[in-house]
């Protein structure tokens, strides 16, 4: 589809660019995201964008780290950079293993295993949820986003105080799929 854009002279280039609104989750109807075919709406973002290569059809960032943002405790344990998969679609981070229960731990969360991969996460009660922090996820060793637990959590619908972590175990080592929180505004 951008090579036909760009062949036809509709876009100047083969690019795009997504903006997600922070009601795409809350309040989809009201949402006001975006897909920009050819280019970027810098009025729509601030600070630096970076440029990463794709790896096959898929878009990949380097995570070098996690860190609890108030305390800069490192949930990284001292593994090794990786890629991770940048999927504006799921709702579900999938981590390995080791760092996917050090960010559970600081909301005494329990995991939820299943066999559907979409039915894997974190449940805990919503009182120990460290909603006056973030996290701080660092890409390629010098891009950092501090995303807010608010942004992490979702209350469980079924059971009243209870909080579900959309985090799983990602099935293989060394990798993982990045969420929605992480790249919306």
């Amino acid at each position: 589809m951008l090579v036909g854009l760009a062949a036809n002279n509709i876009t100047n280039s083969m690019t795009y660019s997504l903006y997600l609104s922070p009601l795409s989750l809350s309040e989809p109807q009201q949402a006001a995201s975006q897909i920009i075919f050819g280019g970027i709406d810098s009025s729509l973002y601030q600070g630096t964008l970076y440029e990463f290569a794709t790896v096959g059809s898929y878009w990949f960032a380097q995570l070098s780290g996690i860190n609890v943002t108030s305390t800069g405790k490192s949930l990284f344990n001292n593994d090794q950079p990786y890629l991770i998969l940048v999927d504006s679609g799921t709702i579900q981070m999938l981590l390995p293993q080791d760092q996917a229960d050090a960010i559970a731990t600081l909301a005494n969360a329990t995991y939820h295993s299943s066999s559907t991969l979409i039915d894997n996460y974190f449940l805990c009660d919503c009182n120990n949820v460290p909603f006056d922090d973030s996290l701080t996820f660092t890409f390629f060793g010098k891009l950092e986003i501090q995303v807010p637990w608010k942004d992490i959590v979702n209350n469980n619908t079924g059971v009243a105080g209870q909080c579900l972590i959309p985090i799983g175990y990602a099935q293989h080592p060394g990798g993982g799929i990045l969420v929605y929180c992480l790249i919306h505004d």
